[in-house]
Parts: C-alpha cells; sequence; structure tokens
C-alpha cells in the first residue's frame, strides 16, 4: 500500500505550480500553512503528473552562454529566465513579474544590457547597451557579421561555438581579450 499522501490540498498545489511559484516556495508553505514537511522533488514529480508546464523555460537568445552553477541563482539571470517564462507565454507569480518589470525598466533606463563571463568572481554584469548592435537584453558578441533572414525576419549570428553534445553558443571575441 503507497504511503499517504503529504499533498493537504491539491488543487491549491497545482495552483501554485500553474502559477509558477517555486517548489522552494511551495515547501516553506507547506510549512508555515499546514506543518507539513515536503521535498522539492516530491513537487517536480506531482507538477509531471499532472501535465503542468516546467517553470524553466530553454531560451538561447537569452542565455547563450554556459553557465557556471555557482552564478545560476544571481539576480541577473533569475530575471532573463523570467523574461523567458513570459516570452513563452508562460505565467509568471506576481512578485516575479514585478520584479520582472523594475528590473526591465532599470535596463531601459541605464541603457544597459547583461552580459556574462563565466572566469569572473560574480560572473555577470551590465554593460553600457552599444546602439545597433545589442538588440536586446543582453550583450550581443562583438565582432560578429549579423544579418535578417528575409523569409522570416529573425536575425542570426554567423559564428557559434558548437559543443559535443550539440549545444551552440554564438562566440564573442572580447572574451579573448584581456580587459587589464
Amino acid at each position: 500500500m503507497p504511503a499517504p499522501s503529504k499533498v493537504c490540498n491539491l488543487p491549491e498545489a497545482l495552483g501554485w505550480l500553474r502559477e509558477g511559484w517555486t517548489y522552494q516556495w511551495i515547501v516553506d508553505e507547506y510549512i508555515r500553512k499546514y506543518g507539513t514537511q515536503t521535498t522539492v522533488s516530491m513537487w517536480s514529480v506531482i507538477r509531471r503528473r499532472h501535465g503542468i508546464q516546467p517553470r524553466i523555460v530553454r531560451d538561447r537568445d537569452l542565455i547563450p552562454w554556459e553557465v557556471n552553477p555557482e552564478h545560476r541563482h544571481s539576480h541577473a539571470v533569475s530575471m532573463l529566465r523570467a523574461e523567458a517564462r513570459k516570452r513563452a507565454g508562460m505565467s509568471l507569480s506576481p512578485r516575479a513579474a514585478k520584479s520582472l518589470s523594475a528590473w526591465l525598466g532599470l535596463l531601459q533606463r541605464d541603457r544597459t544590457v547583461v552580459h556574462y563571463d563565466r572566469k569572473t568572481t560574480g560572473g555577470w554584469r551590465y554593460l553600457p547597451k552599444r546602439e545597433g548592435i545589442d538588440l536586446g537584453l543582453i550583450r550581443e558578441p562583438s565582432g560578429l557579421s549579423r544579418h535578417h533572414d528575409e523569409g522570416r525576419g529573425q536575425i542570426s549570428v554567423e559564428v557559434e561555438i558548437v559543443y559535443e553534445d550539440g549545444r551552440t553558443v554564438p562566440f564573442d571575441p572580447e572574451l579573448l581579450s584581456d580587459p587589464n
């Protein structure tokens, strides 16, 4: 006989998962609200069993870099992930939507873009947006010829790094130069 479920209110929990609340938030909320200890992996299984889309959206246009584990929880990459979810038509929690809106406003106000350098301590930096080069939220690789695909109106990069597992990322020659 299977162990009894720790889920106290399934419709409520499924609503939280659909709204995009983090698994850790749900774990903490279950302790606060019901005094019940759950795990992140339990909520992941419940999400999958009920056919709810994963919260993580892979958007290589927004996060084309291989991000080091120690840099995966910074504010910049969290906001890029939230924007990816928004672009994919997924809902954001009210808190995430408010944070994303404020962050996008700061980027626009300061005319900056996000840059990632995995070799630095913090990894993430905000750099001045280059007119005609940085077309979105991230620092575009410099020194590359970019063009619009006439058939679909999409921008493509001519130079990419292709990893053995098939992942591709735009090549940025600036990463080869010594900033000092």
